[in-house]
């Protein structure tokens, strides 16, 4: 048995498929189960547009980061994320702190639904790849 999460339209839920089974979870009904549905466990996901969920996320770990970097950032906006199914969510985000200056970090997402921050890159631009 393996577990794959389903993301469409924001929306997770957990999906349960049996070996090599292609089955459908029914929210994803119509919808090319390998190339829209289902992101591969273990596979990064392109980078994007950060969105609400992304945001909040950022907002729950800024002081955590604020106090590793020794620094108060005027502004803490997600810009662009990439996700990653791990053990749990493994978020890769892009985030404007002002002054032309972005941070990289990761937010790992767990299970029990525990968030943890991890390698955070400062001194990054706008155009630096995540």
């Amino acid at each position: 048995v393996g577990v794959e999460i389903c993301i469409r339209d924001r929306l997770e839920c957990w999906w349960v498929f049996f070996f090599s089974s292609r089955r459908r979870h029914t929210r994803c009904s119509g919808v090319s189960w390998a190339r829209r549905c289902v992101q591969e466990t273990g596979g990064i996901s392109q980078s994007k547009p950060a969105d609400e969920n992304v945001q909040n996320l950022v907002n729950q770990v800024r002081q955590q980061v604020e106090q590793t970097q020794n620094s108060n950032f005027a502004t803490f906006n997600a810009h662009s994320y990439t996700s990653q199914i791990v053990a749990g969510v493994l978020y890769r985000v892009k985030v404007d702190v002002g002054n032309d200056q972005y941070l990289h970090f990761e937010i790992w997402v767990k299970p029990s639904q525990e968030i943890e921050v991890d390698n955070i890159e400062v001194g990054k631009t706008l155009e630096d790849q995540l």
